[in-house]
């Protein structure tokens, strides 16, 4: 699970367009590499390009290249591949005790959480707007909007541009 999780956070991808990503997807002649998302693997129908931007997601796609090039990357240990892991995800969750109700926590975190996590992390360090719809694979900026959590500190930071130098 922990490769999911790692290609869900750093591709904002969908899980069924992750569980699709075969090795022949990732194309390792660009720095950094890319990974072609063909139209018919997602929601949105259209192509899309992500670049492997993080060291352990390429960790993850080395791991996984001897399986062969057919092989899917998020599938099993054999790189076949599976349509969910619904069982594994609640294990993890179990384990984190994210479903602890003694810890008043009441288990409410989705595997698409996942992805809105990513585009958030993208906002926060100041990726237009228009790069994370693209990422994302919506076809409207307005999805995208909704995708965004907003934090304190990145609010404190954005009204530090209103301050007025006194020199």
């Amino acid at each position: 699970m922990r490769d999911r999780i790692i290609g869900a956070l750093d591709t904002g991808a969908r899980r069924g367009e992750l569980l699709l990503i075969q090795n022949t997807h990732i194309d390792w002649k660009h720095d950094p590499p890319r990974i072609y998302i063909p139209g018919e693997n997602n929601k949105g129908g259209r192509e899309r390009v992500v670049p492997v931007g993080t060291t352990r997601l390429q960790e993850v796609f080395r791991r996984r290249r001897f399986l062969g090039a057919e092989a899917f990357v998020f599938g099993d240990e054999q790189g076949r591949h599976i349509s969910g892991f619904r069982t594994a995800w609640e294990a993890v969750l179990a384990a984190a005790k994210v479903t602890d109700p003694s810890n008043d926590l009441d288990g409410d975190l989705h595997w698409h959480d996942l992805r809105h996590e990513c585009g958030s992390r993208l906002a926060e360090r100041g990726v237009p707007l228009h790069d994370i719809q693209y990422l994302l694979g919506h076809a409207s900026i307005v999805t995208t909007q909704r995708y965004l959590n907003v934090t304190l500190e990145a609010l404190a930071e954005s009204v530090k541009v209103l301050e007025i130098g006194t020199g």
